[in-house]
């Protein structure tokens, strides 16, 4: 299963003595978070101009397909 980004946003980490700081911690998540959103915009943005571009590739070599079967011999 992939990472989304509310799986980076709900991560939490137990408090330690010599710890990082909590709040730099989930200032960065948050941004990890909003990058990844982001991203995967991009990718399903980028898969549907693909499928797009695929069905025009398929209809214009039906279509040159059916111009070759009009030529005469």
């Amino acid at each position: 299963m992939a990472i989304t980004p509310a799986d980076i946003e709900q991560q939490t980490f137990s408090p330690s003595k010599h710890g990082y700081d909590t709040e730099e911690v989930d200032a960065f998540l948050e941004q990890i978070s909003s990058e990844v959103d982001a991203m995967l915009q991009k990718i399903a943005d980028l898969k549907g101009r693909l499928t797009a571009s695929e069905q025009q590739l398929a209809a214009a070599q039906a279509q040159i397909a059916q111009l070759q079967s009009q030529q005469p011999a």
